[in-house]
């Protein structure tokens, strides 16, 4: 299991110490970050989401670096592989579905990219709503059922309906309709 830290700003990789319950105790067998190349363009900067890309013939960890605007990727061996680094803003977490993997952009949009990570396209983009002051808690009156201010969670149905959290003090959640 890896978890982002945010104090030190690395990814831990741990594996169950003995028989103990997997909830309690944990050693630290490898730390991701620091490794990830060389120089200060490696770090993580408020490494955020973190899932695993089953769609390969290889499972990949794949890491929302989010102020650096880029996804890390490394093998579940805690070797970096590659960034991801176009047509992202503030990355927060992964949906893998199909082919497809869906990314919640804190700066007003959801990412779609292909099993490549090239871009599919960008939903419900709004590049005005995080510039407007007191975002992301903008008045009831700005919000469009077309548009995003700030989305944080994403995940998709059977069916490729996608459902869309948002950070916002009163929540919104949003659901797209697949045609």
């Amino acid at each position: 299991m890896r978890s982002p830290e945010r104090r030190h700003l690395r990814i831990r990789r741990v594996r169950p110490v003995l028989r103990a319950p997997l909830y309690r105790r944990w050693s630290v067998r490898a730390q991701l970050g620091a490794a990830a190349g060389s120089g200060a363009g490696a770090q993580f900067i408020e490494p955020h989401g973190i899932s695993v890309n089953l769609r390969g013939e290889e499972p990949e960890l794949y890491v929302a670096d989010r102020r650096n605007h880029r996804i890390q990727v490394f093998t579940l061996e805690g070797e970096h592989k590659r960034f991801v680094e176009h047509n992202l803003d503030l990355p927060c977490s992964f949906y893998f579905f199909g082919d497809e993997v869906y990314i919640p952009d804190l700066n007003s949009r959801v990412t779609i990219l292909d099993g490549r990570d090239r871009l599919i396209t960008h939903l419900g983009e709004d590049q005005q709503a995080y510039k407007q002051q007191g975002w992301p808690n903008l008045p009831k009156s700005y919000f469009r059922p077309d548009k995003f201010s700030s989305p944080h969670g994403v995940c998709v149905d059977s069916q490729g309906n996608v459902y869309v959290a948002e950070w916002i003090s009163d929540g919104r959640i949003t659901k797209l309709v697949r045609q």
